[in-house]
This record gives structure tokens, C-alpha cells and sequence, in this order.
């Protein structure tokens, strides 16, 4: 028996005007860096020469500061970026290492001095904690800081932390300063992937093809519009100008956790479980670099695990004929993978393409909180999606003049759930 979640196109184009003195990052899975060059006395100079290079993957971009000595890259993709500033009769400038986020400002600013003979200055900039064009309280965890925690291996996980945010049940979907745990929007590169049922999450990710995770829970900008939790946007990583690739074995057993311990006090029966003495391997593979240098770049990720869940517990046992209560060790199989090309036309122009999948099957859940037997047991697969997966996305996002900027994007997200009550891996 299936049940089909449906299929789902959404077309998106975003047109803005920009004021070189102001950011607008609202809405978009880019970023924006904006820089205020001042000479010794605090005067904006206008008439500096800002070069901007991506450290990670070679594209440049020039501006000229206007009259009060500013410029703004608007739609910038993540990652770290240099800076330089020069004018005649001025030392040269050069900020290296300024991060710039999803959907945050980061700024940068520049004191140039004067100079009779000819010298630089060098500086390493830093991520900014606060961005002050942006009202919304948004966490950023990244990559960086998840792959030295001991936490479970899904975007689901690093929502907690951002305060006020609470995940009482351990099921992925918390609640957000009080919000139902349906009232949250999860987001893949800014593409809508909440359950249109339940609200809740409605797809999972490849947890090595996560570049961080934005996590808004208050001020959040009315273009999200139902949302009355929190709003999760997972930023993907995407290839730079050097191959790179990993391997990755996680291994866990059920036995190597402590046993529980106690009685109840009502019936008197021990809390003791019988636990599984399996090991559980996770295999995790990455590839990312260059197509062309400078221009294309592509990324790739694949997991695939099979997983011994934890018991349940039935009222019968037909295994065991006589006995009261039955244990079932369900076999869960797991594959998820992201692939993505990123193309920088020009300095102005991005385009990304992406597709990305997570077929699950072999989920057993009981619905009557106490199944009689095993066979009541219902087993379950998700998105058993075409080959080239279960969301598909293309977006479009460019400077046109100074003053304006736009966006579009197109997605389609498709899948099932399939239904069964027996199955041999029960």
C-alpha cells in the first residue's frame, strides 16, 4: 500500500533595489559584504578602489566607494573573502579571512592612510558576531564547530542550538520560545521542505553536504509568513578551486550503552532491556572541486548505513508461543545523498543546480502504543524518489547595476511512503 506525498514546483524571482550604503540580504541564501573606507581624521573617501576575491574559489569583483566611502557586495556566495583598497597617495589595504553567511551582512572597515613611498597594510578580519542590518535572532552553527562534537549526525539536532529552542521528545521537531513543534519552516538552500501535513521536517540531509545551519527564532522577516517558530535554512557546501574529498566510517553498538536500570514501581517488572550487539556502520563519501577554475565547481556527498533500531516491545510473542511480550529489532536502510554544480557566469552571476535524496525504508512504528504482535507492526519506507532525486532545484541570482540585484529560483520536490504490516527483516 502507498500513500503519495506529491509533487511540488515553486517558481520564485526576487527583484531589489540596493542603496549603496545599505545591505539587503532578506530572502536569500547568499550573503553580502559591505565596506566603509574612512582616511586618518574619520572622513569617508570616496573614490577607493575595493577588490573583493573569493579565497576558496577565485572570482573578483570591483567597486568604486561613493561619496560617503562605501561599497556593498550584495549576493555573495558563503564562504571567506579578501579585501583590498587602493588610492593614489594612500597606503594599500588588505583584509583577508572576512566570512560572509547566508543571509547576513558582514562588514568591513578600512582606515587608509597617507603615504610618501609605497606601503601596505595587512589584516586578518574576523566573523561578526552581530550583523546590524539584520533584525531577525539567528544562530549560525557551522561545519566547522559540528565535526568536533560528539551529536547525532542530522541537521535536526543542531536546531537546539539556538536558545530557546527545545526538543523535549528527541523526534527532530522542537519547539521554539513556546511555538507548537508544527509551527517551525525547514528550508534546503532557501527551498521550502516542511511535511505539508504534520509542519514538521519533511526531508532529511546528508550530513557532510551541510555547510552550516541558520537557525531564526525571533524578528524574522515577514517573507517567511507562516512561520511562528523557528525557521531552519540549511546552507549546502559546494566545490571550490581544490579537489577535495573524504572518507568516513562511524561505528556504534547498542551494547556499548549502559544498561537501565531500576524497577517499576507499579508492576514491579525491571527497566533491564535486551539490547542489540550489533555494530552499526555509517559510510560517509564526499568529492568536491573544480570543473573549470575560477567558474564551475561541483560537490557531491553520499551516506549509506544500515541501522539495528531500538526494540519494540509487543503484548504477544508468536515466536515464542506462551511467553507474554515479544521483542522487535527493526533494520532500518538508509541512503541519502546531495550533489550540486555552482557556475559563476560572471563576477555577477551565479547559477546553481542541485538535487538531493533520502530513501529510507525498513522503520517499523507501533500506532496502537502496545501492538499485540509483531505482525501488527507497521513497516514503513519514505521517498522513494526517480534517480535523480527527491528535490531538484535551479536558482539564478545577479547584480545587475549598482542599485539592483534580483533572484530566481525553481524547485520541485516529489516522493511516497510506502506501507507494509509483515516483513522479513522483522
Amino acid at each position: 500500500m502507498a500513500s503519495k506525498l506529491g509533487r511540488i514546483g515553486v517558481l520564485v524571482l526576487l527583484m531589489g533595489a540596493f542603496v549603496a550604503s545599505r545591505a539587503f540580504a532578506d530572502g536569500t541564501v547568499q550573503g553580502t559584504l559591505s565596506v566603509k573606507v574612512l582616511d586618518e581624521n574619520g572622513q569617508p573617501l570616496p573614490g577607493v578602489l575595493i577588490e573583493l576575491v573569493s579565497a576558496d574559489k577565485g572570482f573578483q569583483r570591483s567597486q568604486t566607494s561613493d561619496a560617503e566611502g562605501s561599497v556593498t557586495f550584495a549576493l555573495l556566495q558563503p564562504g571567506p573573502y579578501t579585501v583590498r583598497a587602493t588610492l593614489q597617495g594612500f597606503q594599500d589595504y588588505l583584509s583577508s579571512r572576512n566570512v560572509v553567511s547566508a543571509d547576513r551582512t558582514t562588514a568591513v572597515r578600512v582606515t587608509l592612510k597617507l603615504s610618501a613611498a609605497k606601503e601596505s597594510i595587512v589584516v586578518t578580519g574576523e566573523t561578526p558576531l552581530v550583523d546590524k542590518t539584520n533584525t531577525s535572532d539567528t544562530t549560525v552553527v557551522s561545519s566547522q564547530l559540528t565535526d568536533k562534537l560528539a551529536i547525532g549526525r542530522g541537521y535536526q539536532n543542531l536546531v537546539t542550538f539556538a536558545p530557546g529552542v527545545i526538543d523535549a521528545t528527541g523526534g527532530g521537531n522542537p519547539n521554539s520560545h513556546g511555538a507548537l513543534s508544527g509551527n517551525n519552516l525547514y528550508l534546503f538552500d532557501g527551498v521550502d521542505t516542511t511535511d505539508v501535513t504534520t509542519g514538521t521536517f519533511g526531508q532529511n540531509f546528508n550530513f557532510e553536504a551541510i555547510q552550516e545551519v541558520d537557525v531564526s527564532t525571533t524578528g524574522i522577516s515577514a517573507e517567511y509568513g507562516r512561520a511562528q517558530g523557528a525557521v531552519v535554512n540549511v546552507i549546502t557546501k559546494s566545490g571550490t578551486n581544490q579537489f577535495a574529498g573524504s572518507f568516513k566510517i562511524l561505528t556504534t553498538n547498542d551494547n556499548w550503552n549502559a544498561q537501565n536500570k531500576g524497577t517499576n514501581p507499579i508492576s514491579g517488572n525491571p527497566f533491564a532491556r535486551t539490547k542489540d550487539n550489533t555494530n552499526v556502520y555509517d559510510y560517509n563519501y564526499t568529492l568536491g572541486g573544480p570543473v573549470w577554475q575560477d567558474h564551475i565547481w561541483f560537490f557531491g556527498a553520499y551516506q549509506t548505513e544500515t541501522d539495528h533500531l531500538p526494540e519494540l516491545q509487543t503484548q504477544t510473542s508468536t515466536v515464542h508461543p506462551g511467553n507474554t511480550g515479544g521483542s522487535v529489532n527493526p533494520i532500518e536502510d538508509i541512503r541519502t545523498w546531495d550533489g550540486k554544480l555552482t557556475i559563476q557566469a560572471t563576477p555577477s552571476h551565479l547559477f546553481t543546480f542541485q538535487f538531493n535524496s533520502d530513501p529510507i525504508t525498513g522503520f517499523a512504528i507501533d500506532y496502537w502504543g502496545g501492538a499485540a504482535e509483531p505482525q501488527a507492526l507497521t513497516l514503513q519506507g519514505q521517498n522513494q524518489c526517480a534517480s535523480v532525486g527527491c528535490l531538484r532545484q535551479g536558482s539564478w541570482s545577479g547584480v545587475i547595476t549598482s542599485k539592483l540585484s534580483g533572484e530566481a529560483r525553481y524547485a520541485e520536490q516529489s516522493g511516497n511512503i510506502t506501507v507494509s504490516f509483515r516483513s522479513r527483516r522483522i
